[in-house]
Order: C-alpha cells, then sequence, then structure tokens
C-alpha cells in the first residue's frame, strides 16, 4: 500500500538533487491531480517537491489521540528555550548530532496543539472540534424525483387516450357552474342550451385554434374550401368538429364561469374567473407531482378588447410588456413543473393595490411573496425553485431557506 505523507511527517530526499537531505513537511498543496510538499530542510532552508522525490522516514504527527490542550491554539515553537541549553552562548562542545536532534525536535513541536479541556482531537495534522450537532448543506437532501400524474384508482393501469389527459387536467368540477350560468346568458337571448358535450367541444376548438392557428378572422377556421393561391388547406371545422360557426360565436358571447358574488361595499373586478383560477390550481396540485424542479415565472393571456379603466365590461387590469410574443393582455405568475413543463399554480397579477393586500407582501415585498405563494404547496419538499429576477433576491433565498420552504433558487 502506497505511504500516506501528512504535515509533520519527516521525509528524506530520495533523488538525485536531494540525497542525503532530511526535514519535515510544513504544507501540502495540490496542483492539477500531483501533490506537491513544502518542506522546511535540516540544513536549513524551504523547497516545493514532488512526492517521487521524497519518502518518509517516521516520527512526524502521532497516531490519532484525544489530547488535552489549548482550544483553537497553535503552539508555535521558534527559538524557545529548553532546559539544559544556553541560548546566549555558543558551546563548542555541543556535538553535531545533539545540534540536529534539538532543531528536528523544535520542529516537530511546531505542528503539535496543546489543549487544556477535552472535546478536541488531534489527527492527520488538523485539529477536530467535537459538537453536538452538524449543520447539512440542504443541496444534501435535495428532492430527486421525477414528475408522476396521479390517476386514481379509476384509470390506474387503463391505457390513457389523449383525451384523458384533458380531463384528467381540466378542473371538471367547474362544468356544473359554466353549464349553469351560461344557459341563462343563451336564454335570455332565446338561444338553445348548452349541453355538457358542446362545451367540452367548445374548449377542444379553441385547443384547436391556439395550436394550428390561422391568417384572418374567426370564419376562417370554418372555410371547407382553400382560398385561390392558398396552399394550405381549408380548416373546415364543421365538417371536423361538427360544430356550426353561428353556435360556437353564441356560446363564446353568452360563456360565463362563475355567478357574480352579492354586491360588496368594494367589488371584487375578477370574480368572473377568479374561482375558475382556484380550481384550476387545487386540480394541479391533486393530479400532478412535480419533479425536482420547480420554475417560476410569468404568462400573458392577450386581450384585444378594451381596458377596464374605461369600460365596465374591459379587462380588470391590462399589462403592457413589449417584448412579450404577446404583449398587450392579463399577465398571471405561474408555477410550472421543471421536468414535463406542466403548468402547477397560476395567480393573477390584480395591480399594485389589490396585489399589496395579498398574504407576505407585507413582510416579503411583492416578487418574495408571490414565489413564496406560488411555491406553497410543496413546502417543505426540498425542491429546486428555478426564477428569474422578478422573483430572485437575497431575501427570496433567506425566506426559501426557512425549515418550512420549498427549497431553494
Amino acid at each position: 500500500m502506497p505511504v500516506t505523507i501528512k504535515v509533520g511527517d519527516k521525509v528524506e530526499g530520495k533523488s538525485k538533487k536531494l540525497t542525503g537531505k532530511k526535514g519535515i513537511i510544513t504544507k501540502i498543496t495540490k496542483e492539477s491531480h500531483a501533490r506537491k510538499f513544502t518542506i522546511d530542510w535540516d540544513t536549513g532552508g524551504t523547497s516545493i517537491e514532488s512526492a517521487r522525490g521524497i519518502s518518509k522516514t517516521g516520527g512526524g504527527t502521532p497516531p490519532c489521540k484525544k489530547q488535552k490542550r489549548t482550544p483553537l491554539s497553535l503552539l508555535v515553537v521558534e527559538s524557545e528555550e529548553r532546559p539544559g541549553s544556553d541560548s546566549d552562548t555558543d558551546d563548542d562542545s555541543t556535538s553535531e548530532a545533539e545540534e540536529e536532534r534539538e532543531d528536528s525536535v523544535q520542529r516537530e513541536d511546531r505542528y503539535q496543539l496543546q489543549d487544556v479541556e477535552e472535546g478536541y482531537w488531534n489527527a492527520h495534522g488538523r485539529e477536530w472540534v467535537e459538537i453536538d450537532h452538524l449543520s447539512v448543506d440542504p443541496a444534501v437532501n435535495a428532492y430527486t424525483g421525477i414528475t408522476e400524474l396521479i390517476w386514481g384508482n379509476t384509470l390506474e393501469g387503463v391505457e390513457k387516450r389523449m383525451e384523458y389527459y384533458f380531463y384528467l387536467m381540466f378542473p371538471m368540477d367547474s362544468i356544473p357552474s359554466i353549464l349553469e350560468y351560461t344557459n341563462i346568458n343563451l336564454l335570455t337571448k332565446k338561444k338553445a342550451p348548452l349541453t355538457k358535450g358542446e362545451i367540452i367541444k367548445w374548449l377542444g376548438i379553441r385547443l384547436a385554434m391556439a395550436v394550428e392557428p390561422r391568417r384572418g378572422p374567426l370564419p376562417t377556421y370554418w372555410k371547407s374550401e382553400s382560398d385561390v393561391g392558398v396552399v394550405s388547406t381549408a380548416a373546415n371545422y364543421e365538417g371536423r368538429f361538427g360544430m356550426k360557426l353561428s353556435r360556437f360565436t353564441d356560446i363564446s358571447s353568452c360563456l360565463q364561469l362563475a355567478q357574480e358574488p352579492n354586491p360588496q361595499p368594494v367589488k371584487d373586478p375578477w370574480w368572473p374567473i377568479r374561482s375558475f383560477i382556484l380550481s384550476f390550481n387545487e386540480r394541479r396540485v391533486k393530479h400532478v407531482k412535480p419533479g425536482h424542479t420547480i420554475v417560476c415565472d410569468e404568462c400573458m393571456s392577450a386581450w384585444k378588447g378594451s381596458d377596464g379603466k374605461y369600460k365596465t365590461n374591459g379587462c380588470s387590469h391590462k399589462t403592457k410588456i413589449v417584448r412579450k410574443p404577446e404583449g398587450v393582455g392579463c399577465e398571471l405568475k405561474s408555477a410550472a413543473d421543471g421536468m414535463s413543463g406542466i403548468i402547477l399554480q397560476l395567480e393573477l397579477m390584480e395591480g399594485s393595490e389589490a396585489q399589496s393586500k395579498k398574504p407576505g407582501h407585507a413582510e416579503y415585498g411583492e416578487g418574495t411573496s408571490q414565489l413564496l405563494r406560488l411555491c406553497a404547496p410543496w413546502r417543505g419538499t426540498a425542491r429546486t425553485i428555478i426564477a428569474d429576477s422578478a422573483f430572485s433576491s437575497v431575501k427570496s433565498l433567506l425566506a426559501l431557506s426557512e425549515p418550512a420552504s420549498a427549497g431553494s433558487i
């Protein structure tokens, strides 16, 4: 087995340059893969040598043992007078062997530690202190799992068709209220009532429009033949999905997701969508177990209509961000699973006054409080949070480092 050389060990030279020299190791450094040793030579002087140029001769640091010594104090013996010696006189009768032995003892003592209390250890040339507990880097215990979809007992083990994923992700418990309040509006306009099948079909058409957008107005999607000079095929939504354009527009104009709450001192401008957002978030927590990384950012829902500042039927709070693909619309802060890309949580940006009243804002400010709210369902799970400058700060890092937090940035 190779001999380990450590600080305090006696060595001798074995290369041509070092033949006959003896000394003691004072420092170990590592350059690339090779270790270098700083050596105080008995003949005087110091040099840095590689392991292949020296060999261990014995002595040096004693085996690991518990000692009594002054805590955290290094006893350096440079020129201390020893018993039986006179530092002020030059005794010609002192033999060369005795001088060499004294110098060697002084060099060894230079690296010894002296204690007067229990709980300190000297091993391998280093001091070790006995403590009651050990602080563990949170990254060591970081969550390492992968994304999982929770289907429930009904569909567990069944081959999943594409529509099953839609039913799993969409807040299906909101369908009854959508049918109830949309039908009230349809009947007011003397239109046929909406069925569950129709609302699912309407949602599917909206999804198809997002996946395969076409240039031009809404009727473009219902054309059964392509225009002259156009290479792409006609969308033909009526033939493909079985819904006429007139029925689609009737549902769109009468769609209502929730009931308007009873009159309050301060009306909630977001009541048409708030309950749906809450249902969406609850659904994702219930059926999606995110992987080891959660990413926080923002989403934009494009809005082409009026501003709520000027019209009662306008967008309650319109955000304008020029650099976005859709730079004008309703902004939502979001948390997504870093492995699958599935959106996990949404939060409406309701304007500065409303945002300042949300939980955590008074203590942490806007960015950090949003980050904590978005990641709240996974607090204490040691997942890694990735966020841009809208959320990231020293304050966010400290808040996420707390025991009840989700993880770290």
